[in-house]
């Protein structure tokens, strides 16, 4: 799959590749994602969760954040998410604040609709 080169600055969001765009465009297979932030003290955490696109990995990563040993961590809106894709590797840094106005933001189609609910509800848990 072609990869475009992009270097985008929109509000603090830094995107290295893109998928197709750095918006929500679905890569079509489930891909590896190592997703990680550095806390306050400067440690960087990673995990790593499959994910259809940039969006999905980061929320998937911050409700796994949460179910482990960050269960009383709150991600802040200017919180960087570093996003490492295998397979072609590629990698993308995404404030969460962009990934969370993505999610309460408008659907395009059905689908796009019944993925943001099952992610809402991911973050619950």
């Amino acid at each position: 799959m072609p990869c475009a080169s992009k270097n985008l600055d929109l509000e603090r969001v830094v995107v290295i590749f893109s998928f197709s765009s750095p918006i929500i465009k679905a890569v079509p297979t489930l891909r590896s994602c190592l997703v990680s932030f550095t806390d306050a003290e400067g440690i960087e955490h990673s995990i790593r969760v499959p994910a259809e696109s940039l969006y999905e990995a980061a929320i998937e990563a911050m409700a796994a954040f949460r179910r482990g040993a960050f269960a009383e961590m709150t991600f802040g809106s200017a919180t960087q998410l570093r996003i490492r894709v295998r397979a072609p590797e590629e990698e993308h840094t995404v404030t969460v604040g962009k990934v969370m106005s993505w999610m309460d933001g408008g659907a395009r189609s059905s689908n796009e609709l019944v993925k943001k609910n099952r992610l809402k509800e991911r973050l619950k848990r």
